[in-house]
């Protein structure tokens, strides 16, 4: 599907902006995504929260974290991967190290 992660990155997180403008469902999943980014950061229930959403691999659910990186064509293994969520390192180092990462390659 040609996901990069600067697409990753710009996708569900720097306020993208939809060329067509009636797709608010892709909007919603967008900012779904980006509070469970934002979470990440935080400590405590929100950040546990955070981390059992982004590691699920259920797709039962409408906005499921699978669904919504299939709707927005991102590939699920990419963003846990560029948000540290990958086997090596399961704590997550939190959007702003990826972002400043990812913006300044």
């Amino acid at each position: 599907m040609g996901n990069t992660p600067d697409k990753a990155i710009f996708t569900a997180y720097e306020g993208y902006k939809s060329h067509d403008s009636s797709t608010a469902e892709k909007n919603l999943m967008r900012a779904i995504l980006r509070m469970a980014m934002d979470d990440l950061s935080k400590h405590g229930q929100e950040q546990q929260e955070a981390l059992t959403y982004l590691r699920s691999d259920d797709s039962t659910h409408l906005y499921s974290f699978v669904n919504i990186c299939e709707q927005l064509e991102l590939s699920p293994e990419k963003v846990r991967s560029l948000l540290g969520l990958t086997q090596t390192n399961e704590r997550g180092f939190g959007t702003q190290v990826i972002l400043s990462k990812s913006l300044n390659s």
